[in-house]
């Protein structure tokens, strides 16, 4: 998650939404937001460390 003064207020500007594969398919998503709107949608086949990849400068894990 990114926060950033946008029109003089500290808004939520990027933001990833990792959704576990539940089905057994191994395949969980990613999503991507910026200002609240959905941006993309990843299919994430090798865990946390292709969404790394993806988004190094997003501190999604801490």
């Amino acid at each position: 998650m990114v926060y950033e003064v946008v029109n003089g207020k500290y808004e939520l500007t990027k933001e990833l939404e990792y959704q576990i594969d539940t089905g057994g398919e191994g395949k969980d998503l990613l999503y991507y937001y910026e200002m609240g709107t959905f941006v993309r949608k990843h299919i994430i086949e090798n865990g946390y460390d292709e969404v790394k990849e993806l988004y190094p400068e997003l501190d999604y894990w801490r």
